[in-house]
């Protein structure tokens, strides 16, 4: 039986596209409006509705008798993409000759027609046509030998409504349950492949379309007896609105009442993700990093070879920006450096699973600057000084940690951090010194680090004389 119907329904749509020539009117139509049409035979009138916001909305095409008519849903004008179609034939009589007729598709009962969900901007044109196809309806049970029900068919009578339509938000994980015909609401997060796939519970035959306030998306119909459950993936864009649109095509063969549910599941798809992770600049103490990611994950990781890690979401401290580059995003990260060489295994997380790709970095802590960029003694005049304490500055790599003056043995070291001062990538030492044996004089001027050992780098020459 549904082959039967399904080739009747294609003859059908194949008259909706012929050659007859439809008188047509206009009209508007408001918002929560009950608009009652009376249809001549073989007439279209189109009702023009504005959105008054942007939202989900419902349009409603019942019959008020008998009907046999052809309604189309569309964004702005009819030559624009349709937000949905279908050709219906309905009748109030519940029965002819063993035979119930319900609306072959689109609709749960003679009185509905054709339900379509939209999600709309404000103040965008919607153009509803509802077409009287009585004519057609005659030759398509005529030609297949159904000459008794020409009689069912009279111009048709409709009432359409257009009502703002709550629907669910599902999310990537849920699932929706359906019976006849709905639709739920979808807004990605990620820009991305999503999957769609419909669960059998029993005996339905699930379709699906995909809409947005510019119009059709994507839809899928399976028409493979041995397995009726849909399975479509299709690239959506992030935080768009998608009004998903299920219905079920399995009809009792004697009532033709639809049967059977289903469940649709919405999955997002995370491909085999390419992240690299490369190094922008290091010091002694912190390290940039660029980590780039196919995909925008919700966190990434540093795993260290130990196990600690170091796990970052948009907002952390440590994260500099992040940046969507066409289907990738960059984050630009800071982090401590705290051995002279750490690897890192870098993982990112995309809503609850994190990815099996990983990228590895090994961030190198550069040698310490242990030079010696100059030295003077304050109160020297031509190499000249006087007994007792003298001032001493020294201008140094950052790296160094003490310095020491060396004569025949005797050292005097000088490491206190109140000392010094960083400026500008030098450390600049101030240092007192009491000079007490009088004449010429020659110290070694010696420098380490935190992790280095002494090492001569400059020698002081100085003349004392006693005051």
């Amino acid at each position: 039986m549904k082959k039967l119907i399904s080739l009747l329904l294609s003859v059908l749509l194949v008259f909706s596209v012929g050659s007859v020539a439809f008188a047509q009117t206009e009209a508007s139509i408001s918002l929560n409006e009950a608009k009652t049409i009376a249809l001549a035979s073989d007439e279209e009138v189109i009702l023009k509705f504005t959105p008054p916001e942007k939202g989900n909305y419902k349009v409603t095409v019942a019959a008020v008798e008998r009907a046999c008519i052809e309604v189309l849903v569309y964004c702005g004008n009819p030559d624009d993409s349709s937000l949905g179609e279908g050709a219906v034939i309905t009748t109030d009589k519940p029965t002819y000759k063993g035979i119930s007729l319900k609306p072959l598709i689109k609709s749960v009962c003679a009185q509905e027609t054709e339900i379509t969900y939209l999600n709309a901007k404000k103040g965008r044109q919607i153009s509803i046509s509802i077409k009287d196809k009585t004519t057609f309806g005659k030759e398509y049970f005529e030609q297949y030998g159904l000459n008794g029900l020409i009689d069912l068919f009279t111009p048709s009578e409709v009432t359409v409504t257009v009502e703002k339509a709550e629907l669910e938000n599902v999310k990537p994980g849920d699932k929706h349950h359906f019976h006849h015909k709905d639709a739920f609401e979808f807004t990605p997060d990620r820009h991305g492949k999503y999957r769609f796939k419909s669960i059998l519970a029993d005996g339905a035959d699930p379709e699906i379309k995909i809409f947005n306030c510019d119009g059709y998306v994507d839809g899928a119909d399976n028409t493979d007896l041995e397995n009726l459950d849909f399975d479509m993936t299709v690239t959506l864009d992030a935080n768009e609105t998608y009004i998903v649109e299920c219905g079920n095509n399995s009809i009792d063969d004697e009532t033709f009442d639809e049967i059977g549910t289903f469940d649709v599941e919405v999955e997002e798809i995370v491909d085999e993700a390419v992240i690299t992770a490369e190094i922008v600049s290091v010091d002694e103490k912190l390290a940039e990093l660029d980590v780039t990611v196919n995909g925008n994950p919700d966190k990434i990781r540093f795993v260290k070879e130990n196990g600690g890690t170091i796990t970052l979401t948009p907002e952390s401290a440590n994260v500099n920006s992040v940046i969507k580059k066409d289907t990738a995003t960059v984050w630009n990260v800071t982090l401590p450096v705290q051995a002279d060489e750490q690897l890192y295994y870098v993982f990112a997380k995309f809503g609850s699973q994190w990815n099996e790709n990983f990228a590895t970095v090994k961030v190198s802590a550069p040698a310490p600057d242990m030079s010696l960029k100059g030295f003077n003694i304050v109160d020297d005049v031509d190499g000249v000084i006087y007994q007792g304490v003298n001032k001493l500055t020294f201008a140094t790599g950052i790296g160094v940690t003490k310095i020491q003056l060396m004569k025949n043995g005797n050292t005097w070291t000088y490491s206190d951090p109140s000392m010094y001062e960083d400026i500008n990538g030098l450390r600049v030492w101030n240092i007192n010194m009491n000079f007490t044996s009088l004449g010429e004089q020659t110290f070694d001027i010696r420098v380490r680090g935190a992790k280095t050992a002494f090492s001569v780098v400059d020698k002081l020459d100085v003349l004392v004389f006693s005051k």
